[in-house]
C-alpha cells in the first residue's frame, strides 16, 4: 500500500515533532503494510517549511534503512497564490508530478474555491482535495461535491474516518461518498504515533465492506502509483447524490 497523506517529518508542521516519533511511525506503517509514504507537510500562512527543509528531512529519515520509500508532497491550504508558492520551492507537487494535494478550511464556507479550482487546471495541475468528508460546507450539502469532481478534483479520504475518528458527521459523510464511489485515494493523515497506522487493518475491512477489494486496492495502491508516475488516474463514474422527502442525503 500507498500512504498518500501523512504528517511524518519531525518538526515541520503539527504532526511528528522529533525524529525518534518518525522513525517509530515509519515503523508502524511498514507493519500495517506500507511500503511507500507521501510526506505531505502542511504549507499554510503557519506552516512554511521550504521543500530544501522538507527533502532534508527525508534524506535523514532514508539514512535509518527503515524499508518503507519517503516521497515529497505537501499539503497546501488553498489560496490564490498556490502555483506561485511551488514555482518557489515554498510547496510541493506529490513527487515532483502536476498532481497537488489541498486543503480548505474545515470549519466555514470557502466561496474562492471554484476560481482557485479554475486557476490550477488551467495551469495544467490536477487537484486532489484532501479528506472532503471532514468540511463542514459538504457536510451540510454533499451534492457540492459532484461540482468539484465535475471541474476534475479527485478526492481523497482520510482511512479513520469510518471509524468515528473525526466525529460522526464526517463517518456519515465518507460513508456516503464511498457508496457512491466519489473516493480516488486513501490517506492516513497520520499526525503521531500510536493512533493511526495501527489500526489501518482494521478500518480497511470496514472499507473493502462498502467498496469490495478491487476498489480498495486502486484507492490505496494503484491509482496512487499512477500519481507518482505522473500518470492519468480515471476520475470513475460516480452515483449522483440524492435528497430524500425528509431531507436526508442517500
Amino acid at each position: 500500500m500507498i500512504d498518500f497523506h501523512s504528517h511524518i517529518l519531525p518538526g515541520l508542521d503539527d504532526g511528528i515533532q522529533n525524529f525518534e516519533e518518525s522513525v517509530e511511525v515509519i515503523k508502524e506503517a511498514k507493519e500495517a503494510g506500507f511500503e511507500k509514504i507521501i510526506c505531505t507537510t502542511h504549507n499554510s500562512g503557519y506552516f512554511t517549511a521550504t521543500e530544501d527543509e522538507r527533502i532534508a528531512k527525508i534524506q535523514e529519515l532514508e539514512q535509518q534503512e527503515l524499508g518503507v520509500e519517503l516521497i515529497l508532497g505537501s499539503e497546501i491550504y488553498a489560496r490564490t497564490s498556490m502555483a506561485e508558492l511551488i514555482e518557489e520551492r515554498e510547496a510541493s507537487t506529490i513527487n515532483d508530478t502536476k498532481y497537488i494535494l489541498f486543503e480548505i478550511p474545515l470549519h466555514k464556507d470557502y466561496p474562492e474555491l471554484k476560481n482557485v479550482v479554475f486557476n490550477l487546471i488551467s495551469k495544467g495541475y490536477k487537484l486532489v482535495l484532501a479528506h472532503p468528508e471532514r468540511y463542514a460546507t459538504f457536510q451540510k450539502n454533499p451534492k457540492e461535491l459532484e461540482e468539484i469532481i465535475d471541474a476534475g478534483v479527485y478526492l481523497q479520504a482520510n482511512y479513520m474516518s469510518i471509524d468515528g475518528f473525526y466525529g460522526k458527521e464526517s463517518k456519515k459523510l465518507v460513508e456516503l461518498l464511498y457508496r457512491h464511489n466519489m473516493i480516488s485515494f486513501l490517506g492516513t493523515d497520520v499526525h503521531c504515533t500510536g493512533a493511526y497506522y495501527c489500526n489501518v487493518p482494521k478500518v480497511s475491512k470496514r472499507i473493502i465492506e462498502l467498496v469490495g477489494e478491487e476498489k480498495f486496492e486502486e484507492m490505496s495502491n494503484s491509482n496512487i502509483q499512477l500519481v507518482l508516475e505522473n500518470k492519468e488516474v480515471e476520475l470513475a463514474d460516480y452515483i449522483p447524490i440524492e435528497k430524500t422527502f425528509l431531507g436526508k442525503y442517500k
